[in-house]
């Protein structure tokens, strides 16, 4: 089914907020109105278990509450998750387990890691907010850099809303955009989500001015991101600016 409001969909949610249910969908009442506006969510729902699919250009996004051992399993498209869990895992680890067994298999890990509120520091001159009129140059550097079946490329609406908010941060040279932060808003956090520097760009601590930009916009408040466990160069310029691993890991599968 594809519910055409909030309203509609709020009440399967909420009806699966019961103990023993395991899941991964953690999107915010504005993330999801906007793929219902868009028509690209899609429910499927059994005794065993609800998924939500939210359809991109070449995959599925999967979100999913677990009840029991034969959820719905959708057909098509390749689909992606991402299942979160602290070192240890418990349910969220078995929940690997039980979508690999039934059909996915494991694309990437990835890590979190944490920065302490602190003094901000001063704005680099390279770095300021992106607008509206750099979305398509963002898209297209995202692009460059993400892997398309991971989930990670947010849509050109998500952009935009992002960029009205003075979410996205960028920097520039003669060739356009060199490197963009996005950031996600958080209620006592700042969430680094996408950072991209362009390939000819790399090397030149691009990355580390365009996260000290984040820090300055920000007040200096707590930051966490997340990044691949095996992309060193990420990881290197995280920890040079005091983010440290606190322990959570996810994996992303992916099912074709």
């Amino acid at each position: 089914m594809k519910p055409e409001s909030y309203a509609a969909l709020e009440p399967l949610l909420s009806g699966r907020l019961k103990k023993g249910n395991v899941t991964n969908a953690f999107l915010s009442r504005e993330e999801y109105e906007r793929e219902l506006a868009a028509g690209l969510l899609t429910v499927l729902e059994n005794r065993d278990g609800l998924l939500l699919l939210r359809e991109r250009e070449n995959r599925r996004i999967m979100n999913f509450y677990l009840s029991g051992p034969r959820p719905p399993m959708p057909d098509g498209p390749p689909i992606v998750t991402e299942i979160a869990f602290r070192q240890g895992g418990g349910e969220m680890s078995e929940a690997v387990e039980f979508w690999k067994s039934s059909g996915f298999r494991e694309r990437l890990r990835r890590v979190r890691l944490k920065r302490p509120k602190s003094t901000p520091p001063p704005r680099p001159d390279c770095v300021a907010p992106a607008g509206e009129p750099d979305i398509p140059a963002a898209m297209e550097l995202l692009n460059s850099g993400f892997d398309p079946l991971t989930g990670c490329v947010p849509t050109e609406d998500g952009l935009i809303a992002s960029a009205g908010k003075g979410l996205l941060l960028c920097a520039r040279d003669k060739d356009g955009l060199s490197g963009l932060l996005h950031l996600g808003e958080g209620r006592n956090e700042t969430r680094i989500l996408h950072l991209i520097v362009r390939e000819d760009r790399r090397g030149e601590g691009l990355a580390g001015e365009l996260i000290r930009g984040a820090l300055a916009m920000t007040g200096g408040r707590r930051s966490t991101v997340w990044t691949g466990e095996d992309n060193a160069p990420a990881l290197r310029v995280y920890e040079k600016l005091g983010f440290e691993r606190d322990g959570h890991r996810s994996v992303v599968l992916i099912k074709q």
